[in-house]
């Protein structure tokens, strides 16, 4: 398993989104990259990748933010069940998983050290599609 990508977690409210994508795009000089939302959730997501810091910004509602504030980090990863097979070994926990939009597993995990992260698969295809939307 090898992480591809690693992304900390950047909240806030609805209107602040597209400036909050601003803000760290300046920052770090990086490139819009994903870009969507969790209807069900009420919340929108979008992605600043660079090669020193890559941002996941989630905007909704503070109840609304919740549940995805508990996940400090997502880790996107060539192999999502290796990362299952070296959390059983080195004492992880794998608390969730869930099928992504085209089927695939995505992990959420406790480490050793009790942070919680999020392990998702590499897909250049979704990430293509998301930055040409921008």
């Amino acid at each position: 398993m090898h992480v591809r990508q690693a992304w900390v977690r950047v909240f806030c409210e609805p209107r602040a989104l597209d400036d909050t994508v601003d803000f760290y795009r300046g920052l770090t000089g990086g490139e819009v990259t994903l870009r969507y939302g969790y209807k069900e959730q009420k919340v929108r997501m979008a992605g600043v990748k660079s090669p020193t810091l890559s941002v996941l910004v989630v905007a909704g509602e503070p109840a609304a933010r919740r549940p995805f504030e508990a996940i400090a980090l997502t880790l996107e990863v060539d192999d999502v069940e290796a990362v299952r097979k070296a959390f059983t070994y080195i004492g992880g926990e794998v608390l969730e998983e869930k099928a992504t939009e085209t089927g695939a597993k995505t992990l959420f995990v406790r480490h050793p050290d009790g942070l919680l992260a999020e392990y998702v698969p590499h897909t250049p295809t979704r990430r293509t599609t998301a930055a040409a939307k921008e």
